[in-house]
């Protein structure tokens, strides 16, 4: 083990009370993540999906169901909180959005993306990935950003976001990607996503810190450019 990262308690907090405030677009109590949504999926601002909403009013019932059956709950703080990156010479090893562990070594990371909170409120097209893919950035579990465009995001307008000084979100993907199998009404598609995802928020360590911390169990060079996305408050 070269070196550790762990939470920081108010931050923690913080993430909480954010999420909190977008819970009826992201649903998924109990975790800092977004469920399948058409909130988090595409949007009402794309043509194609606003003709969905005024012609099958049903695309609302997960929002609803998020507000009324499945409320918000806390993240419980972590019995792993001191250990929530771990950096070995082999590699890196943290926790996916779903709480499970997750591993990989130095070769196989792929993107790295700090998103921060506090630069533009219009995102680009730059930041468009496919809709399960945990880099998008209106999946964000603690911000609440409206995709635009006519039939796929070609950009996007941060309406909520935490406003708490050192709260980021990192999100550190595998360059192996996994095919898996994607519906839609009764047809299926497939897609191909990271096989292994680390997510950390309300880290203790500044963006900054984490990063030359990378470099440093990497034999002094970043495993991948570091990409950024940052928010305006």
């Amino acid at each position: 083990m070269k070196e550790t990262f762990a939470y920081d308690k108010d931050l923690w907090a913080a993430a909480n009370v954010a999420k909190q405030k977008v819970h009826r677009c992201h649903g998924k109590p109990g975790l800092f993540a977004s469920a399948r949504a058409p909130c988090t999926e595409a949007g009402p601002c794309l043509l194609l999906e606003s003709a969905i909403f005024i012609i099958c009013p049903v695309a609302c019932v997960p929002h609803i169901k998020f507000a009324t059956c499945v409320p918000h709950r806390d993240v419980a703080w972590p019995a792993h909180a001191d250990k929530a990156l771990i950096m070995t010479d082999k590699g890196l090893i943290g926790r996916d959005r779903e709480n499970n562990w997750k591993g990989m070594s130095w070769d196989g990371v792929g993107d790295i993306i700090v998103r921060t909170y506090h630069g533009k409120r219009c995102l680009s097209s730059n930041f468009w990935f496919e809709r399960l893919d945990p880099r998008v950035p209106w999946a964000d579990p603690l911000a609440w950003v409206i995709p635009c465009g006519l039939l796929v995001p070609l950009c996007g307008y941060v309406c909520i976001q935490p406003n708490t000084p050192g709260l980021y979100h990192v999100i550190i993907t595998s360059k192996h990607m996994t095919e898996i199998q994607t519906s839609v009404a009764d047809s299926l598609d497939t897609q191909d996503v990271p096989t292994a995802t680390i997510e950390l928020i309300a880290l203790a360590a500044s963006p900054g810190e984490l990063v030359e911390a990378l470099k440093r169990a990497n034999g002094g060079s970043a495993p991948v450019a570091v990409k950024g996305l940052t928010m305006e408050r």
